[in-house]
């Protein structure tokens, strides 16, 4: 159900921004991978006939748009273009970019485009602007509109070169396979046997899937009075506007990770115990359990009590939508948007 409404998001931004480049190109969509291996070879959603501009297009999240996440995308084109599939492209993602978000992004002839460059592009035509408005309130909710301003990119091709002059793309930021943290993490046998390796395997990816977003990750950490273990926690050190409104609004620097291998969902008993390690005033009040089965109805109204009297925010979450976000990370897209769905559901539902 989460994976499918990102998806039609993506697909939604990706439709929009076809009707908004065929007001002024000849724009022709590319069919679509039908394996994960097809992701890592050279690729784009559409192609400006004549010029042969490739173009990627990048739903995200968030209102700011990691650089990481143009990294991956230019890499994309950067491909398609020494295989001779493409001259030169553009890389359009579903947020505000401005010139700071560029800093450290590494291209020769790219140029990447943000939500201020569609919106000069839907010229007069208003069905177009009501319809990028309406995306923009669907999928950036916390997004100020009211500082959105038109920026002006060519229409003509002679025009479209290079935003900025830039190096050629490190190859540290070119999707490839990489481990296969689900396969591992299923092929494991739930039950406290296997609870360590299941631990080391999930925080990789963890690891893998936020590391743009966390910092300072430490594995095992004891309380001062050495009572309580907790699996991991990590510093909040993103400018997505999901972990932004989990550190202003839970008063938290960090956030806990917990692995639960359990066979069956998780009672109660493991949501009182995590909510042990969160405490206020050490700006630690958001933990995130990765529970194998999911989590019983109780533990459900448990966590939600947690954040009802408490203020603590205690986010269950299956191996199913833990493969979601590794899947996403593989593709170069942005894996946060799983939790920011689930914490959305959590507090949409919340009452007194």
């Amino acid at each position: 159900m989460r994976e499918q409404r990102s998806i039609e998001k993506a697909l939604r931004f990706e439709s929009l921004v076809q009707d908004i480049l065929s007001r002024h190109f000849r724009v022709q969509a590319l069919a679509k991978p039908e394996n994960l291996s097809d992701l890592f070879g050279p690729r784009f959603d559409f192609i400006i006939l004549g010029p042969q501009i490739a173009v990627e297009v990048k739903y995200t999240s968030s209102s700011a748009a990691s650089n990481s996440l143009i990294q991956r995308a230019i890499s994309q084109l950067s491909d398609a273009m020494k295989s001779g599939a493409a001259q030169s492209g553009i890389v359009i993602v579903s947020s505000s970019v401005g010139l700071g978000d560029l800093l450290g992004v590494r291209s020769n002839e790219l140029r990447v485009w943000g939500l201020e460059e569609l919106l000069f592009l839907c010229g007069e035509d208003l069905g177009l602007r009501d319809r990028l408005e309406g995306f923009i309130k669907e999928a950036l909710p916390f997004f100020n509109r009211q500082t959105l301003r038109e920026r002006r990119v060519p229409t003509n091709f002679k025009e479209i070169r290079p935003s900025v002059e830039f190096v050629e793309v490190t190859d540290s930021f070119r999707p490839r396979p990489v481990r296969n943290f689900c396969r591992e993490l299923r092929d494991l046998k739930c039950g406290d046997r296997n609870w360590r390796k299941f631990e080391l395997i999930s925080s990789g990816a963890i690891k893998y899937c936020l590391d743009d977003h966390l910092a300072r990750w430490s594995e095992q950490k004891r309380t001062d009075t050495g009572r309580s273990v907790y699996d991991m926690v990590a510093a909040i050190s993103s400018v997505h506007d999901f972990w932004q409104m989990i550190r202003r609004d839970f008063r938290t620097a960090y956030t806990v990770f917990e692995f639960k291998n359990y066979c069956k969902p998780i009672s109660q008993t493991q949501i009182y115990t995590t909510e042990k390690y969160l405490y206020a005033n050490a700006l630690r009040s958001v933990a995130f359990l990765l529970c194998r089965e999911g989590a019983s109805n109780n533990a459900l109204a448990a966590a939600k009590g947690a954040l009802r009297e408490h203020g603590k925010l205690i986010v269950c979450f299956t191996l199913n939508d833990l493969c979601e976000m590794v899947k996403l990370k593989d593709r170069g897209d942005e894996p946060t948007s799983v939790l920011m769905d689930i914490v959305d559901e959590l507090l949409i539902k919340l009452e007194r």
